[in-house]
């Protein structure tokens, strides 16, 4: 949802007025034996800079969390920042942004922005001090993730590094709840297999077993429809960030492969044929997303239907992933226009 400032402000107060307390039994966000002060701050890129003191016009705290803060320990530069931030006062917040953040384009939902800067896809969340604490509080309790590194919490201010289950510590991307299934397991893999895909780590035995056990279910009945919106909405990501023979394996995973029979009646084993037949004749402008949408979606593109996936499914999801496939999907409607286009 795209909102200008003063929009952003009022659903931001909405919606932090609206979080509850957290329940007295949940942990303390952090610990002697999972927090550590780093030696050095972790290098931030110049966009993280600005964003960061944008923030301390504001905040009282705030944390880098997840798979960007993996990137930094790392010594890689992050295609994502995701940022929760305790706010004080709205009040503050709002003249923060009344005076204006130069960020480009921002976006708006509930009480988290999103844009990029610096060629980074930022995540801010502004939060109330009980959210903010309740937040920092979930990150070490195992059913509130999937992975090791959904946990990790950087502090800026105190070079504090928060690692429960010690992501930052090993050579591979950790499991830490597989009891996810169906379509959010689905979910999960692909960000999972995104997020190595950035810090250039491979799964852990659990996690590949994991992600395999997933990958093979039938899919049937009503999770048939979510899985394949689940992975539609993804592809343009996943054609971006990931080698074609990592995507051509999702896309002839059963889990996948079934749910798009069953849905729209496609034979992925023939559009991965047509995929390796086609993209030698196509110019480099056109995208591997673009390709893929066109080869899955062509009926539903050429109808243009108003309930149908190309016009729907691609405009839900993540603010970033909406931005791929919108411009992904602008190059597969001149790919299906061509008459000699392979039409199913």
């Amino acid at each position: 949802m795209h909102l200008d400032r003063r929009s952003f402000i009022k659903s931001t107060a909405a919606a932090c007025g609206s979080f509850l307390l957290p329940s007295a039994g949940w942990a303390a966000a952090t610990s002697a034996k999972t927090t550590r002060v780093l030696d050095s701050a972790l290098p931030l890129d110049p966009a993280e800079e600005a964003v960061l003191a944008f923030a301390t016009r504001y905040a009282n705290s705030v944390r880098f969390v997840g798979a960007g803060v993996l990137a930094r320990v790392r010594g890689i530069a992050p295609r994502t920042a995701h940022l929760l931030i305790e706010v004080p006062e709205v009040a503050k917040l709002e003249s923060s942004l009344t005076e204006g953040a130069t960020f480009g384009e921002m976006y708006a939902q509930e009480n988290a922005l999103s844009f990029v800067s610096g060629g980074i896809e930022f995540t801010v969340e502004n939060l109330l001090p009980a959210v903010f604490a309740a937040r920092l509080a979930g990150l070490t309790v195992k059913k509130n993730l999937v992975f090791a590194h959904d946990a990790l919490s950087y502090d800026p201010a105190t070079r504090q590094l928060s690692d429960p289950f010690t992501a930052a510590r090993v050579a591979t991307l950790k499991l830490v709840n597989g009891t996810l299934a169906g379509p959010a397991g689905l979910d999960a893999v692909l960000r999972g297999t995104l997020d190595g895909s950035q810090v250039g780590l491979r799964e852990d035995a659990a996690l590949a077993a994991w992600q395999r056990r997933l990958l093979r279910m039938l899919t049937r009945g009503k999770e048939a429809r979510a899985t394949a919106q689940t992975f539609l909405q993804q592809v343009a990501t996943l054609a971006e960030r990931l080698p074609t023979e990592r995507m051509k394996a999702l896309l002839g995973s059963r889990a996948v492969s079934t749910a798009l029979q069953q849905v729209f009646g496609i034979d992925t084993a023939a559009v991965i044929a047509q995929f390796d037949r086609l993209r030698p004749t196509l110019s480099g402008e056109t995208s591997n997303a673009a390709l893929w949408l066109a080869l899955l979606l062509a009926p539903e593109i050429e109808s243009n239907a108003s309930d149908g996936a190309a016009t729907t499914w691609l405009r839900s999801g993540t603010r970033f992933a909406v931005l791929r496939s919108s411009a992904a999907l602008a190059q597969a409607r001149a790919l299906v226009a061509d008459p000699d286009f392979p039409q199913g």
